[in-house]
């Protein structure tokens, strides 16, 4: 599991409902994780908003 996946897991938040908020699929999702495809700069403040953890954290994250 990557970090990304560890933050999700904790905010206690399902997949499929962060998935539905941020309009992306699950392979795309999986291309994010992978470092494959970054994060838009909307995906970052709409999943901030979601597991409520700070947009720099998840920007260090995933860089």
């Amino acid at each position: 599991m990557t970090q990304l996946d560890n933050i999700i897991k904790e905010s206690g938040y399902k997949l499929n409902k962060i998935l539905s908020e941020l309009n992306i699929s699950r392979s795309t999702f999986w291309r994010i994780r992978k470092g494959l495809r970054p994060l838009k700069e909307n995906e970052i403040i709409k999943l901030s908003e979601i597991i409520n953890v700070p947009e720099k954290k998840i920007k260090e994250m995933i860089s």
